[in-house]
């Protein structure tokens, strides 16, 4: 076993005797199997392949108030299916160190199933596993065993890190979740040689690579081979269907104690305990620094009976320019506001308009509705060329063709819509349109903002890379403004101040 000091970066796992009765694989209705064991970062780790192939897995805790309800110890943990929550896994520990009782709660349920009965398999946990009587700084655990036979690969092998506990909760809670990678590099030397991805033959028996997850396994959301992934300079990570990643947030981690300047920790070897690892680089050959970057789970289609039968969906075309989450912004009044006959400059899209250089601002009337509650208006205006074009004016005529859904779920509302913008004074300006998406989407206690956007043309002309490159630019280039126009927006609507004076703030003086 190895001896791993449970502080430090990443370890949110309590130490107790009472975690090494859970380590090992164990059987339940004769043919079930799940397997709990310990990571490197000192988490316990549960994991579980159906009959189907289907895998889950989750991080093992203490259950909030088990000594009130039972009198056995008891664990939970959060299971996930990929990025999919499944529901809340209860571990009751027995007076037979051999026998575990299981529970599980589906989503949106507050009743725990029948309580299952598990027996250890033999062999899978050795008794040299306790703790040592008196030691209460120390945890051990097994090393995972590695086959290089994918097909003899056991349940050891199957598990997938999902992060802390604090963070899957708040994955599942709130659609967020905090990604945490370690870089690892190792030198040759301790004096005058470069930094390098790890190296050695033990490095690779234990399949460690420059990018690795907090319990130095390959992060299930890493993409490419290790040799690519070892000449990446940011993490190589991909979220998967239903999240965004975006690559440009990625921050290195620091601590004040125990890192230098750049955020990297020091120690003779990735093995070391979190309390062997320091900022001071001398006579180490291995070092490390965590990266941090929060991803944003996508709003879930519904089905119900309210849902539009034409809603504005983000299509799979489109370029993603902004969206993060934002404190609570008032959306019922955002919405009021958005389908109300006449726009003032409280109005959402007005407001966003007159963050760029715009001029002889005129808003239609409402046109005819379209199918499932979509509103439609024009609006005319004069904006700045942005960037300049050698063939271009300085300024153009523009008409933009708004498509504006309010959505209502749960009586909380979300808003979507698309604007089509039309350039009149640009050289090949009938050739294409710009598509602009805007949504709000409520989500936990705050606001998912998206902006994204896709060019659309309407002939074919050989400058249509010329064309996207230069408006892809211009609109990448609001993205923030974007963000930062909602984020004052929803501090000032939690201070209830009328939005009258912040909109002032983003007029033009040619208006």
């Amino acid at each position: 076993c190895h001896v791993m000091d449970g502080s430090g970066l990443g370890s949110s796992v309590g130490q107790d005797d009472t975690e090494v009765l859970l380590l090992g694989t164990w059987c339940y209705c004769s043919i079930g199997r799940y397997c709990v064991h310990r990571a490197l970062n000192g988490t316990l780790q549960f994991n579980e392949r159906h009959s189907d192939g289907k895998e889950v897995f989750g991080i093992l805790r203490r259950a909030e108030g088990h000594a009130q309800e039972s009198p056995c110890m008891q664990f939970q943990a959060d299971i996930f299916s990929g990025a999919d929550f499944c529901g809340v896994l209860r571990l009751s520990v027995c007076e037979d160190p051999d026998t575990l009782l299981s529970a599980f709660r589906l989503p949106g349920v507050t009743e725990w199933s029948t309580e299952v009965c598990a027996q250890r398999l033999k062999g899978t946990v050795s008794r040299s596993l306790t703790r040592p009587s008196g030691s209460s700084d120390v945890l051990c655990f097994p090393f995972k065993r590695r086959c290089r036979d994918a097909k003899r690969v056991g349940c050891f092998m199957s598990w997938r890190w999902v992060g802390s506990t604090r963070l899957v909760d708040s994955a599942a809670a709130h659609g967020i979740y905090s990604a945490d990678v370690w870089e690892l590099q190792r030198r040759s030397a301790v004096f005058g040689m470069p930094w390098q991805a790890p190296f050695l033959p033990h490095d690779r028996f234990w399949a460690l690579s420059r990018w690795v997850g907090t319990d130095y396994s390959r992060h299930p959301w890493t993409t490419g081979t290790d040799e690519a992934v070892s000449l990446s300079d940011t993490p190589p990570l991909k979220a998967p269907k239903g999240w965004y990643l975006d690559d440009s947030k990625w921050v290195v981690v620091t601590t004040k104690d125990s890192c230098d300047g750049g955020g990297w920790q020091y120690a003779v070897d990735f093995s070391m305990p979190h309390s062997h690892w320091h900022g001071e680089p001398s006579l180490c050959s291995c070092r490390r620094r965590l990266w941090r970057c929060t991803a944003i789970k996508a709003p879930e289609a519904t089905n119900g009976p309210d849902t539009p039968q034409h809603a504005l969906p983000l299509d799979e075309g489109m370029v993603i320019v902004a969206r993060e989450w934002l404190p609570p912004l008032q959306l019922d009044v955002e919405a009021e506001r958005l389908i109300a006959n006449e726009w003032t400059m409280e109005c959402l899209p007005v407001g966003l308009l007159h963050l760029d250089d715009v001029a002889e601002v005129s808003v239609g009337p409402w046109l005819e509705d379209e199918r499932g509650g979509v509103k439609v208006r024009e609006v005319s205006l004069r904006i700045r060329i942005v960037p300049p074009s050698p063939m271009a004016p300085e300024t153009s005529k523009a008409t933009l063709r708004y498509r504006i859904c309010v959505h209502h779920t749960h009586g909380a509302p979300s808003i979507a819509w698309t604007a089509s913008w039309a350039m009149h004074d640009i050289p090949y300006g009938d050739y294409f349109v710009v598509l602009e998406y805007i949504s709000l989407v409520p989500t936990g206690d705050g606001v998912v903002a998206t902006k994204a956007y896709k060019v659309i043309f309407l002939k074919s002309t050989l400058f249509q890379s010329m064309i996207e490159a230069s408006s892809g630019e211009g609109i990448a280039a609001s993205g923030p403004r974007f963000l930062d126009f909602v984020r004052e927006r929803a501090r000032l609507s939690q201070a209830d101040t009328r939005l009258d004076g912040f909109s002032s703030l983003a007029l033009n003086p040619h208006v």
